[in-house]
């Protein structure tokens, strides 16, 4: 059996050394990550490869964390391994990098391969809340809106800090500069 991820990996890898990116951590991370995946130990891939990510991420190589985040998400998706926080911290991660490198598509799209592993409505109502904030700032006020009220209709009456961040991001929605 073998996982499709595997060019995922090996793509990201060469996409490093091509780009002349030299930090040894990210470097061991991701042969350990791509050595539990050919050795099929997926649990230990998954994590490498949020590791690595992770590291990449804190050396502001976005690209880079998101080729390894989502390898770590097909991993965890296909093989059923990892928990079910860690793959939605990964899909927000993913969706936040994403963002700011203004792949808004991908971003949206991130956003919501999470929203079926999320089974809290405040964890729910935060992934509309992300797509809120995308959808601003591609300056789609009705789609900022759309999404919020989403968000607050899934927090029914629960007082949570979530709705007041919802309901910044709906009145920030309004204000045009």
């Amino acid at each position: 059996h073998q996982l499709p991820v595997e060019g995922i990996v090996s793509q990201g890898h060469r996409g490093m050394v091509r780009k002349g990116v030299h930090p040894r951590t990210i470097r061991k991370l991701f042969e350990l990550a791509h050595h539990f995946f050919k050795t099929r130990e997926y649990q230990k891939a998954f994590e490498y490869n949020l590791l690595a990510g992770e590291k990449a991420e804190s050396l502001y190589m976005a690209e880079q964390a998101v080729d390894f985040y989502k390898c770590a998400t097909k991993i965890h998706v296909e093989s059923k391994t990892g928990a079910r926080e860690s793959a939605i911290t990964m899909g927000f991660r993913t969706g936040d990098l994403l963002s700011l490198a203004g792949e808004f598509e991908e971003s949206l799209d991130a956003y919501i391969a999470i929203l079926n592993l999320a089974n809290n409505p405040e964890v729910q109502a935060k992934i509309y809340r992300k797509r809120a904030e995308v959808y601003h700032k591609k300056g789609d006020v009705e789609k900022t809106i759309l999404e919020c009220d989403t968000g607050l209709s899934l927090l029914n009456d629960l007082e949570s800090g979530e709705r007041a961040r919802l309901l910044c991001a709906k009145s920030w929605s309004c204000i045009v500069i």
